[in-house]
């Protein structure tokens, strides 16, 4: 659902398209975050996978409703490869282990992990939203 502002009582104003993909299943649309605020993040570009004619309003979606992977083994202080290292791991970052997306500032998210230690969230990149592939090319920090 997309919704005119960050708010769950806000206007709806439209849906992220889902596709039928013979060869890939249910797919969702594809987006371009932009900000992150109250457990909302505000999309653009919003258009059907693979179908960027088949398109919906640019608004404000649940970040709970959202997946992604951080194609990334390090997580820092602070958006900034340069910055303390809070967290590392052997694997990437996938959509079952996060619990909650924080802020986004650039190629950045900052989030809670299920398994975390630790309140401060994590700044990672590496961000890979696509459902089809390993999003050859974009990778975070290892």
């Amino acid at each position: 659902m997309i919704l005119a502002g960050p708010d769950a009582a806000a206007v709806r104003i439209g849906t992220v398209p889902m596709v039928d993909d013979p060869d890939h299943g249910r797919m969702s649309g594809e987006l371009t975050i932009t900000d992150i605020r109250d457990g909302y993040a505000a999309v653009t570009g919003v258009h059907a996978w693979g179908n960027p004619d088949q398109t919906a309003p640019d608004g404000w979606v649940n970040v709970a409703d959202l997946a992604f992977v951080a194609q990334t083994q390090k997580g820092f202080t602070a958006p900034d490869p340069t910055a303390d290292v809070i967290w590392q791991d052997e694997d990437w970052i996938y959509p079952d282990r996060i619990a909650q997306l924080v802020a986004c500032e650039g190629d950045w998210v900052a989030l809670r992990l299920a398994d975390q230690k630790t309140d401060a969230p994590i700044w990672v990149r590496g961000i890979c939203g696509a459902q089809e592939t390993t999003c050859d090319g974009t990778t975070g920090d290892y």
